[in-house]
């Protein structure tokens, strides 16, 4: 299970000291309201929900951009990007998980339109690296005017957030970009369409679906179902006193999205679901060049051992 380096972990400590038990729960719990009420949550104001937000929300998005980048960096090993663009940075843990993927980056600009929330990040950022502590932060909503070049951008946990039009406008500007796009959003069938949506544009415009897809044709899943995945994180003392559970761990659902402007090499097929394992043989839900599938592998089978090692959201066969 990820973890937060050191350094940010460290930092988040010390802005969450700032406050008692009770006045963080209380404020975890109007931000779960917000959620459920599908209030944009990004739109936090009081240092409080700030707080509340980084103690509930932080960890989790930091290891679901951890996955999604480190599927980047393993399709694309000579992928070395240099410049990173974070839209909607929050408290800038999309640049955190980028910065741990990629040695290659040295400038990282973060859109961010929450003065309290950019004073969050840059705490949690000053005592990391250089290329992290010296990141330029940007006050400005989305969409921006413009967006400044840059090798690599990232928009996580945004559109969803976005009014229709501003995320419409958003997209446009996006796909008139030459970088590399990253997206990422909550694996709900709303945070999946924002996905689907933007996918349709962009094949549209030209561009290549690196991932998860395994192909460039329409998505295949059926209207009530949604592509999305799973990472399990562990669970601090206070994350479950705020979230009122007692498990120690919880899984963060996502969808996600990897666009580049040149052709790339996709994975022969993605697995869907958490494998089945039955006695002898494996079943894997598959989305592969044709479309849906389903593999059976026997235990004659001599990718058997891979399968019952699969996970859910890998590429298949596993290499």
């Amino acid at each position: 299970m990820s973890q937060l380096p050191p350094y940010a972990s460290e930092a988040l400590d010390g802005i969450l000291s700032a406050f008692e038990g009770r006045q963080l729960k209380q404020a975890s719990q109007d931000l779960s309201q917000r959620y459920r009420s599908k209030v944009p949550t990004r739109h936090l104001g009081a240092s409080g929900s700030i707080a509340a937000y980084l103690a509930a929300r932080l960890p989790a998005t930091y290891a679901v951009n951890l996955a999604v980048l480190s599927e980047v960096a393993r399709l694309a090993p000579d992928f070395a990007p240099i410049s990173l663009l974070d839209l909607g940075a929050g408290p800038g843990t999309a640049s955190l998980a980028a910065a741990q993927v990629f040695a290659s980056l040295n400038q990282i600009n973060l859109f961010e339109r929450e003065a309290d929330m950019i004073a969050a990040g840059q705490a949690l950022l000053r005592q990391g690296p250089p290329l992290l502590a010296q990141a330029n932060w940007l006050k400005s909503s989305l969409p921006p005017e413009s967006l400044p070049a840059a090798d690599l951008i990232l928009v996580s946990y945004v559109l969803n957030e976005l009014p229709p039009l501003a995320r419409v406008r958003l997209g446009e500007l996006l796909l008139e970009q030459s970088a590399t796009l990253v997206l990422i959003e909550p694996g709900t069938p709303e945070g999946y369409a924002h996905l689907l949506a933007l996918r349709q544009q962009a094949l549209a415009a030209g561009w290549q679906i690196w991932a998860p897809c395994p192909h460039q044709d329409a998505c295949p899943l059926a209207e009530n179902d949604w592509c999305h995945f799973s990472r399990r994180l562990a669970r601090s003392s206070l994350q479950r006193y705020l979230k009122q559970g007692s498990q120690s761990f919880e899984d963060e659902k996502y969808s996600y999205m990897v666009l580049a402007r040149s052709p790339v090499q996709t994975v022969p097929a993605r697995i869907l679901r958490h494998p089945r394992i039955r006695k002898g043989l494996v079943e894997l839900s598959l989305c592969g060049p044709s479309g849906l599938q389903s593999r059976i592998v026997p235990r004659s089978d001599p990718a058997y051992r891979s399968a019952r090692k699969a996970d859910w959201g890998e590429a298949w066969p596993k290499e």
